[in-house]
Order: structure tokens, then sequence, then C-alpha cells
């Protein structure tokens, strides 16, 4: 038998080959399929992958091909008499899932099986950018199925990961399991080289200069789609770094009565920490709470005396995210419009 499926400028195009013997099921298929406009094809299927609810987010692709090869072999018609091998490739997509923007996915992965399927080279991952409010880049993903397990629900090893944020890398500190039958699933991710003058700068309204390089150990657990981490850390590296702050006029109108704040400020005029450390937890709600810990002094009050004190912060991560990444895309917008 020979089969081909295509659409009229062949950007989509599928070729079945092979043999059968009817009467025990037996015979050998091989299947090519190639995508050499994925945005022409995702525009197409979209719609038609939510209908019915196959696809529960919106989806735009600007740019990408796909490649697909199997080799079956049937030896019956029941699906344990099957097997089958394939190959698949992304290369160069681009464009945004359920508002999350992406640059130059490249995917290749080779594995075996019907209902059940194991990995036969690891299946690696790599995205230029990705901005799900904060700009992730060089990304690098590389996982295994190292013995046969259901598709619906995957066991699935996490061999590596990495990715550069805030000036530095965030990276899987250890290979870990990855069970979606599981409730849950945990792992510890490593940060290093971070600089505090990019995640300050998170806070776009306030008024505030920092330098510094940090390191720290963030352990996650997602659940529901929902990410935690539970007794993470970060602290700056030697000689340490400084903060400078400019509180707006609320906050000085609070520290006329609250002398340990007025105190907190001025010492955060210009503050030059020899250790900067912090507890960092992130709850379901996405509610982000940070320990806070300075040693250090300012140079220009008391005499440059050595002070030590804490910071409580807190931040719900839902809404600045959301509004960084509307605040990126109006900035995209404008600069479109300017060219």
């Amino acid at each position: 038998m020979t089969l081909r499926v295509a659409d009229a400028t062949e950007s989509v195009r599928a070729d079945l080959t092979g043999t059968l013997n009817p009467g025990i099921g037996s015979g050998t298929y091989a299947l090519g399929a190639r995508i050499d406009d994925l945005p022409y094809a995702a525009s197409t299927a979209t719609p038609l992958l939510q209908h019915f609810k196959i696809l529960e987010h919106g989806m735009a692709i600007s740019a990408g091909k796909v490649k697909l090869t199997t080799a079956l072999t049937s030896t019956g018609f029941e699906l344990d008499n099957w097997s089958q091998r394939s190959q698949l490739s992304a290369n160069n997509v681009s464009g945004n899932f359920n508002n999350y923007a992406f640059d130059n996915l490249n995917l290749t992965a080779d594995w075996s099986g019907i209902t059940r399927w194991k990995t036969l080279q690891p299946l690696q991952v790599s995205v230029a950018t990705f901005n799900p409010g904060i700009t992730v880049q060089d990304i690098r993903l590389q996982l295994s199925l190292p013995m046969a397990t259901p598709i619906a629900r995957p066991h699935v090893r996490i061999d590596a990961f990495a990715a550069k944020v805030f000036g530095g890398e965030l990276a899987l500190a250890d290979a870990s399991l990855w069970d979606f039958s599981a409730a849950g699933n945990s792992a510890t991710l490593t940060a290093s080289g971070w600089q505090l003058g990019e995640l300050v700068a998170l806070q776009k309204k306030a008024d505030i200069e920092a330098e510094g390089t940090l390191e720290g150990a963030l352990p996650i657990t997602v659940v529901d789609g929902r990410v935690t981490i539970e007794s993470g850390y970060l602290r700056a590296l030697p000689p340490g770094g400084h903060i400078r702050y400019r509180a707006n006029e609320s906050t000085l109108a609070l520290a006329n009565n609250n002398s340990e704040l007025a105190l907190a400020l001025d010492l955060l005029s210009d503050f030059q920490y020899q250790i900067l450390s912090s507890e960092v937890q992130l709850d379901k709600a996405g509610t982000l709470l940070l320990g806070l810990s300075l040693e250090g002094n300012n140079p220009g009050l008391y005499e440059g005396q050595a002070v030590r004190f804490n910071i409580n912060v807190e931040q719900n991560l839902d809404p600045l995210l959301q509004s960084l990444r509307i605040g990126d895309k109006l900035e995209q917008r404008i600069e479109d419009g300017m060219q």
C-alpha cells in the first residue's frame, strides 16, 4: 500500500507505505510526516483541538517546522502484537501558548512502544527565550523514559535542566523522577550568579538600586500545576554589595510615626552590605515570602557603625508576572509600530 495526504502547497504532508496480510494482521509500515509551514497548520488545527477539549489554552505559532518518522511492525490484530519506533524533530518554533511567549524552540525525540513508551535516546529540548513575565533565556532540558511507561501517565526522568535568568543561571541540582500519576512532584533548583539589581528591577515603580551577586537553592513542589517553594534560600557572595532606596511620600509618612521604619529607611538610603541572606517561601496562592537579613553599614550615617537588621517582604507573584507580561507586550507593540 502507498498513501499520500497533503495540502495544496504540500506545506503539510504525510506518506504511508507498507505491506499487510489481512488474514492474520501481520505487516510492516513506514510513516513519514512533515509540516514545513507550522503557523498555517497550527492556525487550522487549533480551533478544532479547542472544540473537542483536546487543547484547553490558546496557542499561536509564528514560525517553525516539524518532522516525524515512524516504523511499525505487526504480527496480529491485537495491540500487544504491534511494535513501533518513532523519531520526532521540531525546529525553530516560535509563538505563544496560554499568553506565554517563547522563541526558537528545538526538540528531538526517539522512542519505541505502542501504549507504553520508552525513549531510545534522551529527549532534548532547547528554547532561546521564554517569557512568563520575566525573560528566561537559553533553556536546555533533557528528559528520558528509561522504563516503558503508560503514555497517559508517564514516569519521566529529568536528566538535566538549566536556563539563564536574572543575569545568572537556574539549574536542576540532581536528576529527578517526575511521576505524572502522583499528586505532586518535587525537585531542587540551584541559583548561581544571579544579579541582585535584576531582581529588584522587577519592582518597576520602586526607586531602588542594588548591586551584588547571589547564589542559593530552591526546593520546588508542583501540585495541580502550582509551584511552591519550601525552605529555599538566597545569599550574596563576598564581598557583598550595596542597596540604595528612596522611599516614596506614603512610606515617609509612615516613618514619621515609626522610629524603626525611619531608621531602616535612613540606613537603606546608601547601605553597603557584607552579608545578605534570605529565606524563600512560595505558597499555593502564589505569595512569595522573603525573610531578608542584612549586615553592613551606611558610611554617611552613625559614623559608619556596623548594623544588622531583618526585613520581611511579601509579594503575590501572579499579578506581578501578569503586569510584567502586559508591559512587555505593550512595549513590543510600540516598538513594532515605530519600525
